[in-house]
């Protein structure tokens, strides 16, 4: 499964790479068809304005003020998908080992394929007993390393708990039941979080299969 989600992780740089190559065509004034003349004004004219849409995208930014890239996605934005990556990796390798996880998935913008710098990488694990991933935290350390939390919230279906990374990237572990991923029928909000991507790391009795299945059913 989680080379499953590293394709999702490679898809969302290929992604980065058609971005990036926009706002560098952009910045340096050339048009679709490599024309000069739209990114720069004629003498005298003032500048273009610049939309709140291209200012606030990361890709366009860096691009703009010569930060560097690397293979079309910055630096900081590339070090956070491996970071993302071996979260990934070690929650597939620790969920084998305990039988009550009935269900790990990667949701969200990772899952979705268009991570930002500011993207958190947001995970539902679904237990038999979820209590026992709330009280105790060496399974936490196991995945994630040397991580600060942040917060708790109690959402009803999954309790939430944050944490940043060294590296800044913050890491969402939605804790819940199985009973999150049940299609008798499908719960809204699961819904929601499924339709905005879901991408399955651990899935032995096929819980999340059946829930990506029914929600595609119904046309989302």
């Amino acid at each position: 499964m989680s080379g499953r989600v590293a394709g999702v992780i490679e898809h969302a740089h290929t992604r980065a790479l058609a971005d990036a190559a926009v706002a560098l065509e952009t910045t340096q004034g050339v048009d679709a068809g490599g024309q000069a003349g739209q990114g720069d004004p004629p003498d005298g004219a003032a500048p273009r304005h610049r939309e709140p849409e291209e200012a606030h995208d990361p890709a366009r930014t860096a691009a703009s003020r010569g930060a560097p890239i690397v293979a079309g996605v910055s630096v900081r934005l590339k070090g956070r998908r491996r970071s993302a990556q071996r979260v990934i990796d070690r929650l597939a390798a620790w969920a084998p080992g305990r039988p009550d996880v009935r269900a790990i998935a990667v949701v969200g913008s990772y899952a979705y394929g268009r991570p930002r710098v500011g993207s958190d990488l947001d995970v539902v694990v679904l237990s038999d007993a979820p209590s026992s991933l709330l009280v105790d935290d060496r399974w936490v350390v196991a995945v994630l390393g040397n991580a600060r939390p942040l917060q708790r919230a109690d959402w009803g279906a999954v309790v939430e708990r944050r944490f940043r990374l060294p590296c800044g990237l913050q890491v969402e572990l939605n804790v819940g039941r199985p009973s999150w991923a049940s299609i008798a029928p499908v719960d809204d909000g699961t819904r929601r979080v499924v339709t905005d991507g879901c991408v399955a790391v651990h899935d032995p009795d096929a819980l999340l299969a059946r829930l990506l299945a029914a929600v595609t059913a119904t046309g989302r």
